[in-house]
């Protein structure tokens, strides 16, 4: 019979041996720190970027996006207004005067006036989303939509609230992405410090370790913990030779006749049932 199964022992033997004398070297009280320092950074970085994110959009960022939104606009109603005087034909320029009230609050839904209206301003509105991009977070750009905007922005403009539609773009397609650049940044930055000050603090409580007592009794933890470690790597081990078996139907040791071969292998591979 192929002995090759006993490689599956040695695997075995190897990731626990190797579980365990890295236990005892960190010990369990270094191994257990660090793994709550780490949790701790993570927590605590979630909570402080969910808590502040919107705070630092709202204080740093929101005005100068609003006011260098207003800005292009400013510009594109002037290019509105020479656009329709020059590419406008009497009788277009006579229906959108009889029409002004109707296509504004009817979000020009007459189907011969938004026609011959997109028509003129599309090259505006092309120009304007090129301007307004250069104008906006690097972030923002390539994700801002621009096709669905155009009816509230023409009835912004119209009205002469250039404040309202900067207020609109900001709302609708700069902030939530600039608020998501900076939650990612400051948790960044918070997991860094936490973690920095965490592990000086773990440092600080490793100094009992002096104590020969403790260090004993830290080791012999340390060498518990690294074995539950190298099961819990063993078990995952098992559950990809698991999945091969069941695949391919078993070849060469990875079998379910060499695992059931094994002396120490098949303990853990007995556990799992898949």
């Amino acid at each position: 019979m192929d002995r090759g199964y006993i490689i599956l022992d040695i695997i075995a033997a190897a990731v626990l041996i190797c579980g365990i004398i890295n236990g005892v070297s960190k010990g369990f009280l270094k191994t257990v720190l660090t793994f709550a320092v780490y949790l701790l950074a993570i927590i605590g970085a979630a909570l402080i970027s969910n808590a502040f994110s919107f705070q630092i959009y709202d204080e740093y960022c929101r005005e100068s996006i609003i006011s260098a939104a207003e800005n292009t606009i400013i510009n594109t109603e002037e290019k509105l207004k020479n656009a329709i005087s020059e590419a406008t034909d009497e009788e277009l320029s006579s229906e959108a005067e009889k029409n002004e009230d109707y296509v504004v609050q009817q979000d020009l839904t007459n189907p011969e006036i938004s026609d011959k209206l997109n028509s003129v301003l599309e090259p505006v509105f092309d120009s304007f989303r090129y301007e307004l991009d250069d104008s906006m977070p690097v972030t923002v750009s390539k994700d801002m939509v621009y096709d669905d905007m155009k009816t509230d922005l023409f009835r912004f403009i119209t009205e002469g609230n250039t404040r309202a539609a900067a207020e609109y773009i900001e709302e609708t397609t700069v902030r939530g992405i600039v608020v998501k650049v900076i939650e990612y940044v400051l948790w960044t930055i918070s997991f860094i410090v936490i973690s920095i000050v965490g592990r000086a603090a773990v440092r600080a409580v490793l100094a009992v370790r002096s104590i020969e007592l403790v260090r004993s009794a830290d080791r012999l933890l340390g060498g518990v913990l690294g074995l539950f470690g190298a099961l819990l790597v063993l078990s995952a081990v098992v559950i990809i030779v698991k999945l091969i078996i069941g695949i391919t139907g078993g070849i060469g040791f990875l079998s379910e006749e060499a695992a059931q071969n094994t002396i120490l292998f098949k303990f853990i591979y007995n556990l799992f049932d898949i």
